[in-house]
């Protein structure tokens, strides 16, 4: 998608995972972001609910779905932290399109109906030429500064994957070298959370 820096120096790779992003689109969608006391707001916008996956359910199986999602989206990240380290944080996820529902839902009953209403609309916005969640994410533009400032803050090689969704917590590790963050495109124009969230998150020695 976007990398800062030079040839010979760290360099801050950015991209939009399908997987992340999916996640976030299905907590909306679903309104399971209701469940987890979230429904002020910008919660209220597109798509909030728009699945109508609580109306369409009943109240165990729903409130099952929010728990089990935060159980998925934890799965999530360390799944893509673990590939990342191994090298592997590059490959195209849009093969998801086609396998059909991720099989990290295993396990996971309610929350695999939410998904499998949300998909169809889900890849319909991801996709959508010029004005997608993809594409959006990957020509966001970037402060001129972001590679320097975060050179400051935390030194090494850094890998940053977006989310279209704002609120959502950041993910962040650091061990001294080299990082990776899951954040909201607006957090690269805002530099005040980088040295006291990059800071905790650094492992000890």
């Amino acid at each position: 998608m976007q990398t800062l820096g030079s040839s010979d120096t760290p360099t801050l790779t950015i991209r939009a995972p399908a997987l992340l992003n999916l996640a976030c689109f299905v907590r909306d969608a679903a309104g399971l972001s209701a469940h987890q006391g979230y429904h002020l707001g910008v919660d209220q916008h597109w798509p909030y609910r728009e699945s109508r996956f609580e109306e369409s359910t009943d109240a165990v199986t729903f409130l099952q779905a929010g728990y089990q999602w935060q159980l998925w989206w934890h799965q999530l990240v360390e799944a893509r932290y673990a590939a990342l380290s191994a090298g592997h944080g590059d490959e195209e996820d849009l093969a998801l399109l086609h396998q059909g529902l991720p099989g990290s839902l295993e396990g996971l009953p309610a929350l695999q109906q939410a998904v499998s209403l949300v998909w169809p609309s889900f890849w319909g916005w991801w996709l959508l030429p010029y004005v997608g969640g993809k594409m959006a994410l990957e020509t966001v533009d970037l402060p001129r500064d972001l590679y320097t400032k975060l050179q400051t803050v935390a030194p090494g090689g850094w890998h940053w994957d977006f989310i279209y969704r704002y609120h959502m917590a950041k993910e962040i590790h650091y061990d001294g070298s080299k990082g990776w963050a899951i954040v909201h495109p607006h957090d690269a124009w805002h530099h005040e959370w980088m040295s006291s969230e990059i800071s905790s998150a650094v492992k000890p020695t």
